[in-house]
């Protein structure tokens, strides 16, 4: 049963009221490491260029994966910080840094740029950013980029490139710690029209015509390639600037292939013509709608977004004509068209029949923790991957020493889930947190060591084999359990061209390499260090969020503060943080230049500024959301009925939000044999998989279809992005001899753009 205040009392002592310390521990440098550092200052401030030089080198090969504070809140690893101190020195002492190392970073540009070896542009970045081919090596990276359709990578290299003004934004303090190259020699003209590109292409109008007025105060007669021809870049960008108001968007055929749709956790679904044509339902196990023992969630209120009986734990995926849902014990696969099992039974993996050890789950003993299960997975080709067995992931051996720990699972979906691999957390007081993400290669996930404070980890394995490639400390903090009782938790890693980020949920952020686990940067936030565990704050409810990426900004909603952060992705500098949206638990995604979160409501935030924009009626929500094409589909309900409300992620001329029609799913329909039945929903989490609207409640995955069964597509003579395929392949085509591009590259595969931009 559920758990009021005086269980909580009972397990955690006198009170349920917690303060916990702002302390949060990272792996930093050591006391010596950090006089040493202080030393260079000594020695740059004397003008002792060689010592201070030869300092910064040894320190950064001897602690160079350590942590150390850059300013109030921010961390670097010593590496980059060493970095940083080069691209700062006066010029005397950059020219001597450069010729001691301008021999191999020019070795290493030249062959990776013939070869267009990525990773050998990449050393030069890392380990010689601050030599004369530290900005060669940036800006082929940049331009490759731009080839394969990532423009936030594109985006974030560039900057670093042109003056501050021009291309790196300054935090919520006005301060900026991303590592800029010292004067370049570069065509300034030409950056800042690429950074103008990026932005047209990207969707985000308002950034763009800021850049293009930048181009045109400072560098208005920089000529260059685009569309085809030498053009003026002011004229030819401002020419592309206004076309790009009636670019239509690109249908994104790409499947739901983890949490948030896609491993930057933010995604916008196929537009559905009409909705509303009942298809079919699966039961599933009730292990989430049983009454769970959950310490930190009182039954005397209410859960935002969804009842304390009632858990709308599962959140399932779809690839192919596959639908995949999980539970701690079960991985079932159905037909997406008719709803029956995809294969002979619908059951694909069984704990109970794999291994008896790991029996733990609904069924049988719940022990009493802080938090809730959340069910999630990821598929990468035909791999699913996925955590099973126990959610708690921090025990408290007082408590409960025996409990079994989750493992990892992978599938393959094309031998009817055959288990390739399962792999377990290893030593005693390790747990998996989540499902891992995939990038064809490794798998990633977040891991947690139990302790009074409980540490945070990431961890890498071979996704062929589970074999452990590395694994990673982040921090450790304390939490409302303070080592009395056991903790569920689902933490979910988040993936962009081979970075990885965490919310840790234990005050802090992370940027990790996925190469080698290689910490870039920590950011901490501010936390709620005060609480009652018998009557938590709505934030406490945060307990499945991941960071969402969106064109180099990081969205984190933790549920250890009460604020809502955004991040640059690529320094880790806090750009805005805001509390304006009560009881916001989801983050949905981001539209239209919009961040939408949900919860007790639908709001939205100016995803640049943090500004609150979006203000809807205040009407309860029933489950997590969905961004479909320009539109949000919100579950609420109309009396005793499940609705779905439908509303413009545009505002209106007076600027005011604007609903589009409401569509009642609780009601006799008629299914795909002409037979009448009940469709009872009093909660569900939404997902649009081709012409379904899938409905997942506490007992059932139900499928709703279009009467149409037509997608609105855009056409394709006016798509975005066969207009950015256009330009791509324009402006990184081989380059005659003197031109701006010194490198070869291949020509353009289209790039698939999910964003939708505005329009007049």
């Amino acid at each position: 049963m559920l758990l009021s205040g005086p269980a909580v009392q009972a397990q955690l002592g006198p009170t349920s009221q917690y303060e916990l310390s702002d302390s949060i521990y990272l792996d930093e440098a050591d006391s010596a490491a950090r006089r040493h550092l202080t030393q260079v200052d000594a020695f740059l401030a004397a003008g002792q260029w060689d010592e201070a030089i030869e300092s910064l080198r040894q320190i950064s090969s001897e602690h160079g994966d350590k942590m150390v504070k850059l300013v109030e809140r921010r961390y670097l690893n010593v590496r980059a910080y060493c970095q940083l101190q080069f691209c700062r020195m006066p010029a005397e002492a950059l020219a001597l840094y450069r010729s001691r190392v301008d021999s191999q970073a020019r070795e290493w540009f030249e062959a990776g740029a013939a070869q267009r070896d990525q990773v050998l542009l990449r050393r030069v970045v890392e380990q010689f950013f601050a030599s004369s081919s530290g900005d060669d090596a940036l800006d082929a990276l940049a331009e490759m980029w731009l080839e394969e359709g990532d423009y936030g990578a594109a985006r974030a290299a560039w900057r670093r490139l042109v003056p501050r003004e021009a291309g790196m934004p300054a935090d919520s303090a006005g301060v900026t710690t991303a590592i800029a190259y010292p004067q370049t020699d570069l065509d300034p003209g030409r950056l800042l029209a690429r950074l103008t590109l990026v932005s047209i292409l990207e969707g985000d109008l308002p950034r763009a015509e800021r850049e293009l007025e930048e181009l045109r105060q400072h560098h208005p007669g920089s000529m260059g390639r685009l569309g085809g021809r030498e053009v003026n870049y002011v004229k030819g960008l401002a020419k592309l600037l206004e076309d790009s108001r009636e670019w239509k968007p690109v249908a994104d055929d790409l499947p739901w292939s983890t949490f948030g749709g896609s491993p930057e956790r933010t995604k916008v679904m196929p537009v559905l013509k009409d909705v509303g044509a009942y298809q079919w339902s699966v039961p599933l196990l009730n292990h989430a709608s049983e009454p769970l023992a959950m310490i930190a969630h009182g039954a005397s209120q209410s859960r935002p977004a969804e009842s304390h009986g009632r858990l709308l734990s599962y959140y399932p995926l779809v690839a192919g004509n596959l639908v995949l849902v999980n539970d701690d014990a079960e991985i079932r696969a159905y037909d997406l068209a008719t709803g029956k099992p995809a294969f002979s039974n619908a059951v694909i993996f069984s704990a109970e029949e794999s291994d008896s050890k790991f029996k733990y789950g609904a069924r049988q003993h719940r022990p009493r923790h802080l938090g809730v299960p959340r069910f999630t997975m990821t598929v990468h080709g035909n791999k699913l991957f996925a955590r099973m067995g126990s959610s708690i992931t921090a025990v408290a051996p007082e408590i409960n020493p025996q409990v079994a720990p989750g493992y990892l699972v992978c599938l393959d979906l094309a031998a009817q889930g055959r288990l390739l691999w399962r792999l377990e957390p290893g030593a005693e007081k390790w747990a998996f947190e989540g499902s891992p993400i995939c990038d064809g290669k490794n798998v990633y996930v977040a891991m947690r060591r139990s302790d009074v404070r409980p540490q945070a980890h990431v961890a890498c394995f071979d996704a062929e084999t589970g074999q452990e490639r590395w694994r990673r400390f982040i921090c450790a903090a304390e939490t409302p359990g303070r080592g009395q009782i056991n903790e569920c938790t689902h933490n979910l890693l988040t993936l962009h061209r081979g970075m990885l980020y965490l919310n840790t949920n234990l005050g802090a952020v992370a940027a990790l390499s996925c190469q080698d686990g290689r910490v870039s940067w920590i950011s901490l936030y501010r936390r709620t260090t005060k609480g009652d565990l018998s009557q938590p704050a709505s934030h406490v409810y945060r307990d499945l969020n991941p960071c969402i990426y969106d064109r180099g900004r990081l969205f984190v909603a933790p549920s250890d503060s009460e604020f809502i952060f955004a991040f640059d992705a690529d320094s880790g500098d806090l750009l805005w943080d805001s509390r304006s949206a009560s009881g916001a638990v989801h983050l949905l995604g981001v539209g239209n230049g919009t961040l939408f979160v949900s919860g007790e409501r639908l709001a939205g935030f100016n995803a640049e500024t943090g500004k609150f924009t979006h203000e809807f009626q205040q009407e309860r929500g029933y489950g997590r959301g969905a961004l479909v094409g320009d539109s949000i589909y919100f579950p609420v309900r109309e009396g005793s009925r499940f609705a779905l409300r439908i509303v413009d992620q545009r505002l209106d001329k007076q600027g005011k939000t604007r609903s589009i029609r409401t569509i009642s799913l609780n009601d006799k329909a008629t299914n795909v044999k002409g037979e009448q039945e009940e469709v009872a929903i009093t909660s569900g989490n939404l997902l649009v998989a081709g012409d379904r609207l899938l409905v997942t409640t506490s007992e059932s995955i139900m499928a709703f279809g279009q009467y149409s069964r037509t997608l609105d597509r855009a056409p394709k003579q006016t798509s975005l992005g066969r207009v950015a395929e256009r330009l791509v392949a324009d402006v990184s085509a081989p380059q005659p001899d003197g031109a701006e591009s010194s490198f070869p590259r291949r020509r353009s595969t289209a790039p698939r753009v999910s964003y939708r931009p505005e329009r007049n």
